[in-house]
């Protein structure tokens, strides 16, 4: 089986969480915003980026079952009496390869390879819950083709 990237981690949550609040405030996000689910697991960061002076909303979720779903697999019978441990190494795993992800990303717009809403454009939220990724993947990724410009003879 292909291991886990940060399988090992001992980071916290809360530590990559709080990294990650400050790589995306450090190049002008706004109101930073963690959303908790009722087990006091943090779901996602939402926040808000400039773009030619309109705020994009963005929802970085944190997705946390799929992540238990390969801790299940590779544990084996192992992982049926630790469901407790199985969410929270899931949790860290999910939040630091996330923190990793933004980190690699910032790296990206501070040597101006990219913007940041180019990086964060699947997560920018168009309506309440739906992203600009749903509503691509909604589409069955069907988007109208781009006229490529015609050469001149």
């Amino acid at each position: 089986m292909k291991r886990i990237y940060l399988q090992h981690t001992t980071v916290s949550p809360s530590r990559s969480v709080q990294e990650i609040i400050d790589e995306i405030t450090m190049r002008g996000a706004t109101q930073v915003r963690q959303d908790y689910g009722p087990n006091r697991s943090l779901l996602g960061l939402y926040f808000s980026i400039d773009v030619n002076g309109t705020q994009l909303p963005v929802e970085l979720p944190a997705r946390i079952a799929p992540m238990k779903v390969l801790l299940k697999r590779e544990l084996g019978p192992r992982a049926r009496q630790n469901e407790e441990k199985i969410h929270d190494m899931a949790t860290r795993i999910v939040w630091r390869q996330l923190s990793a992800w933004v980190r690699a990303q910032m790296a990206l717009v501070d040597l101006q390879m990219a913007k940041p809403e180019e990086v964060f454009l699947p997560f920018i939220q168009v309506a309440p819950g739906r992203s600009v990724f749903n509503v691509i993947a909604e589409s069955g990724f069907k988007m109208r083709a781009l006229n490529a410009p015609k050469e001149e003879k």
